[in-house]
């Protein structure tokens, strides 16, 4: 019995932790590739969940997806992610300091882009935002980035 217990938290402390709908903590054994999918059951993306972490290419969120923490992505390897419809803010610094950021995809639903959002993400030269998206001051922070807007949008300073 007791050498159960052993094997199920030690195969338990190599995964991922979600709790009730919210990915508290990624772990790097779950990445395929560089790629992780993100279950279907997740609505969250808690504060620092993917933070320094090397490894992470790619994330794939589920249409389930509502909220991604401030600091969920911070200082990652993170290369290319699409953020699903429905998210309406980019917390301050959730992508902040992924220096090797190429590609992001937002959703038309996208209201909100907070300071530092993709701050230090040198790798990062093109954003689309979508019309009528309020983008906070330093939001871009220190980034080589040239945002492409479209009609309308405004700029918060």
């Amino acid at each position: 019995m007791i050498r159960k217990m052993i094997i199920d938290r030690r195969n338990k402390d190599r995964m991922s932790t979600i709790e009730n709908g919210v990915l508290v903590r990624f772990n790097v054994d779950d990445l395929v590739d560089g790629v992780y999918v993100v279950p279907d059951e997740v609505h969250t993306i808690r504060q620092y969940a993917f933070n320094n972490i090397g490894g992470v290419k790619k994330v794939v969120l589920p249409k389930t997806i509502k909220r991604i923490e401030n600091l969920a992505f911070f200082n990652c390897g993170l290369e290319e992610i699409e953020i699903p419809q429905g998210i309406t803010e980019i917390e301050v610094a959730t992508f902040a300091n992924c220096p090797n950021l190429t590609k992001v995809v937002l959703p038309s639903t996208l209201k909100r882009i907070n300071t530092n959002a993709f701050a230090w993400c040198d790798s990062l030269k093109e954003i689309q935002v979508p019309n009528g998206t309020i983008i906070n001051k330093g939001a871009f922070g220190d980034s080589k980035i040239s945002v492409v807007y479209q009609n309308n949008i405004e700029v918060t300073r």
